[in-house]
C-alpha cells in the first residue's frame, strides 16, 4: 500500500491524501492538531486553525487488509493578512552580453508582482542544462552567485572558467519574502571564450 499527498490547497487549510491497494484503505489522523480531521474515504484533511500561527505536523494513516501506511506532512499557517502570492516566473531565454574568458553579463525579463519585485537571485551551473523531447535536465540545488536589489534585470558574473558552457536561471523575490517559481525551461545558456 502506498499513501501520498494528492493536492495541497493554500487558500484553505485542506490537504488531500490518497492511497493505493485493494481493498480501498480507510484513512484516519494518527497524530496532529486536536481538531484536525480526515475524510476516511476521500482523504481530504481539514483543519480550522482557530488563530494558531506557525508550522504544524500531522500524520495520516491508511489501513486495509494488506496492512497500513503512514504519511507525515507539515502545514504552515501564516498570520492574518500575510501576503502569499509569488512573483511571476523569470524568463532568462535572452542572449548574454559582454562575454569574456572569465565573465559574462546575463539579462532576463522583469518579473511582475502586485506588491512589487524587490530583487533577484541569480544561479549558474556547468555543464549546461539540456532540453529535449523528454524535457529538461532538472535544476541542480546550488547557492545563488548573485543577489540583486531593486528592479534591474542584468548582472555581471565573474570568476568563470574559460571555454566553458554555463546555464543560468533567476528567481524574483518580493518584500514579503515570496519567491518566483523556478523552471528549467526558463533557463539561459552561454559559453565563455577560449
Amino acid at each position: 500500500m502506498l499513501i501520498a499527498p494528492g493536492a495541497h490547497q493554500s487558500a484553505g487549510v485542506n490537504y488531500v491524501v490518497g492511497s493505493t491497494g485493494l481493498p480501498a484503505a480507510t484513512l484516519s489522523i494518527a497524530s496532529g492538531p486536536a481538531d484536525m480531521t480526515v475524510d476516511p474515504a476521500t482523504g481530504v484533511v481539514s483543519w480550522v486553525p482557530s488563530g494558531a500561527v506557525g508550522t504544524f505536523t500531522a500524520t495520516v494513516s491508511a489501513t486495509n487488509s494488506e496492512g497500513f501506511a503512514d504519511l507525515t506532512f507539515t502545514y504552515t499557517v501564516n498570520p492574518t493578512g500575510t501576503y502569499l502570492l509569488s512573483p511571476t516566473i523569470v524568463n532568462t531565454g535572452f542572449a548574454s552580453a559582454n562575454i569574456t574568458r572569465t565573465s559574462a553579463t546575463v539579462s532576463w525579463t522583469a518579473s511582475t508582482d502586485n506588491v512589487g519585485v524587490v530583487g533577484y537571485r541569480v544561479y549558474i551551473t556547468s555543464p549546461i542544462i539540456i532540453c529535449g523531447r523528454a524535457g529538461c535536465t532538472p535544476l541542480p540545488v546550488v547557492a545563488p552567485v548573485a543577489v540583486t536589489s531593486g528592479t534591474g534585470t542584468s548582472v555581471k558574473l565573474t570568476g568563470l572558467t574559460r571555454n566553458t558552457g554555463y546555464s543560468f536561471w533567476v528567481e524574483a523575490f518580493d518584500a514579503a519574502g515570496n519567491t518566483s517559481v523556478t523552471n528549467a525551461v526558463a533557463h539561459g545558456n552561454f559559453n565563455t571564450l577560449p
